[in-house]
């Protein structure tokens, strides 16, 4: 298959997914430049999603609206790293839907900081899963105590994909297994301490093992979404919002609020 031809069958009839609704998932980051209104003047993707998709996720984003930045008590121009997961619904009444159903604002790059808060090293890759072709991402949540410690641990919004079909729901929940068991390996080697020392108690940090494409470069995988239990500690009512923090040690920025909505994603 030429390079993106996932996306240009994704964009053929749509009767030809009526039967089999599909979901393909990709991730991709880039900045954008606030303007002092809160419109977005610019915007540049660090990768190609396909020449479509690409002009559908600018399109989007060109959109977007922010409330505005002030220096001073003035509103100025600003930019801003983000990282974003886009999502095609296939086969939804014969029609395919490309949303944006998640965008996250980081700080500069980790590496360029001075004020690097951490560096995770990566959970080592799952040998059977890497044999099958099979990738997956997940959001890992912790509850810190004053010293790094972690005192509870959680997941969220679980996924496995890869270039082929995964049908059976048990399949999927065993090679999930493997990524869940290789990240809890990769916790425990883990330093926190430098988190909990600036005052951070919860964390939220999204995990992707990523499958190799070969030749094939298009970010696009087949995915399937994989039910997890919720922890019962997310339940508790007066739980902080989580901090963001990434694998290269970038974290979220607080001081951006988009006001436009995301797209609505469909159950599935």
């Amino acid at each position: 298959m030429k390079r993106y031809g996932i996306w240009l069958l994704l964009w053929c009839a749509g009767s030809l997914w009526a039967a089999t609704p599909e979901v393909y998932r990709a991730h991709g980051s880039g900045h954008l430049v606030i303007a002092p209104d809160g419109r977005v003047d610019d915007v540049h993707l660090n990768q190609a999603f396909g020449s479509e998709a690409d002009q559908v996720l600018r399109g989007r984003i060109q959109g977007w609206r922010f409330e505005p930045l002030l220096e001073g008590g003035k509103p100025v121009r600003a930019k801003a790293r983000f990282t974003i997961t886009a999502q095609i619904d296939a086969g939804i009444e014969g029609k395919n839907y490309l949303r944006i159903i998640q965008v996250d604002f980081l700080s500069q790059p980790a590496e360029k900081s001075k004020q690097r808060m951490i560096n995770l090293k990566e959970p080592d890759y799952p040998r059977d899963a890497a044999r099958a072709g099979i990738g997956a991402e997940f959001e890992l949540l912790l509850m810190l105590d004053q010293s790094g410690k972690v005192l509870e641990s959680a997941r969220d919004g679980a996924w496995v994909s890869g270039e082929g079909r995964i049908p059976q729901k048990s399949t999927q929940q065993e090679f999930l297994s493997l990524f869940l068991d290789a990240t809890d390996r990769a916790v425990d080697q883990w330093d926190l301490a430098p988190l909990a020392t600036r005052g951070v108690r919860f964390v939220r940090i999204p995990v992707q093992f990523r499958t190799k494409t070969g030749k094939n470069k298009s970010p696009w995988r087949r995915s399937y979404s994989v039910a997890v239990k919720r922890a019962n500690w997310l339940n508790q009512p007066v739980l902080p919002p989580p901090t963001l923090v990434t694998m290269d040690g970038s974290v979220g920025r607080s001081d951006l609020r988009l006001l436009s909505p995301l797209d609505e994603t469909s159950a599935p």
